[in-house]
């Protein structure tokens, strides 16, 4: 077990990323996290474990397993996963916290409220389509979250990137970001080594 009083007399910056799933941090952060330790960071991963946690562990990454439940409605199993990440903030101390995805950016903010994180960097990828229906349902449930998300951001100095305009509007609009405090980066690249730009094909196009 790791002990928390080296981990708050480190020297180097300290870096955690929160995301739902081991797999998505692999296939969307991992040359992000790379980048940022071989820049003098530690780097901490925060994530429900599944096949990756040697994949992770072997980029000399610190994990931290949190049983993340992605459609989960329990409210006690959600308070539970809510205070093991107030837990893992407290024991590692981060200089930046970056939340990755819906349930990380409401339930890292929270926490970073009673940890007093320095920096937090939010990234919301896509609401759920529940955010933007009309149905009754959804409009309650809209109105939660977005409340959820109203009183996480007070008081935490956070950085909101969005993936599309939509979302970004509705966060605005509803008063959960100011607008010097976000940026719109349209998707989440490609390595340019493995995928590069060629000339489209002559002849009919086919998907």
């Amino acid at each position: 077990m790791m002990d928390s009083r080296n981990i708050r007399s480190k020297k180097k910056p300290t870096l955690l990323y929160l995301v739902t799933e081991d797999w998505y941090f692999c296939s969307h952060r991992l040359a992000l996290a790379r980048e940022a330790k071989n820049n003098g960071f530690d780097i901490f991963v925060a994530t429900r474990v599944n096949n990756h946690r040697e994949q992770i562990e072997r980029e000399g990454f610190k994990l931290f397993p949190i049983q993340f439940i992605r459609r989960s409605k329990n409210i006690m199993y959600e308070l539970s996963t809510l205070l093991d990440i107030v837990r893992i903030y407290k024991k590692t101390q981060p200089d930046i916290v970056h939340n990755i995805g819906i349930k990380p950016v409401l339930y890292g903010t929270w926490a970073s409220k009673f940890v007093k994180i320095p920096i937090v960097i939010n990234l919301l990828a896509g609401l759920t389509e529940k955010f933007h229906e009309n149905e009754w349902k959804s409009t309650v449930i809209r109105k939660l979250v977005s409340l959820g998300y109203r009183l996480g951001y007070l008081g935490v100095n956070t950085f909101t990137i969005f993936q599309n305009q939509t979302d970004m509007s509705n966060f605005l609009n509803r008063g959960i970001v100011k607008k010097e405090n976000v940026e719109l980066i349209r998707g989440s690249g490609v390595n340019t080594k493995i995928y590069g730009f060629s000339q489209e094909p002559e002849g009919t196009p086919i998907v």
